[in-house]
Order: C-alpha cells, then structure tokens, then sequence
C-alpha cells in the first residue's frame, strides 16, 4: 500500500500514536483490549497470516471504550517522526 510501518517500538508513551501529515492521534486501549490484541499479535508469526476476523471480533463484538485524541500540531508531528524514524 506504500506505506512502511514498524510495530513493537518501544517508546515510552500510555498510548498507540498514528501520525498522518500534521496531525497527531493518540489511541488509548482498555487493558483488556490491549491484552487480548497482544495474544493474537504473539500467534501471528507473517502480516499474511493474521486472523482478521478474529482480531475484528474482539472490537466489534465487545463493548469496549477506545479514547482517541486528534490534534493538528505540525512541529510535534515533525519531531515525533524523527524520533521513531530514528527506530527503523
């Protein structure tokens, strides 16, 4: 999809961060949630291989509140990205 994504990073933040251009979400997870995403992510050894509906069920058929944070701030974006480019 001409992307490049890195998964596992450790960079010590409460929080799943996406940058996109300038703008920055932060995406909180319940534990639980957290949790059972971890055990499907242990079980997948290949990006081919991953149980999506599986990995879909635990979102759609749970109840489950995911908090996310959107901001536009294009100079923290610019220096989170250096910061995990320097990751890869």
């Amino acid at each position: 999809m001409g992307k490049n994504c890195k998964t596992n990073v450790k960079i010590n933040m409460d929080c799943d961060v996406k940058i996109h251009g300038d703008y920055i979400a932060q995406i909180y997870l319940p534990e639980k949630l957290k949790r059972e995403f971890d055990s499907i992510y242990k079980e997948t050894t290949q990006v081919e291989t991953i149980q999506y509906a599986k990995l879909l069920s635990h979102v759609m058929d749970q109840k489950n509140e995911i908090r996310v944070v959107i901001q536009k701030n294009p100079e923290m974006a610019e220096h989170l990205r250096k910061m995990v480019k320097g990751k890869f």
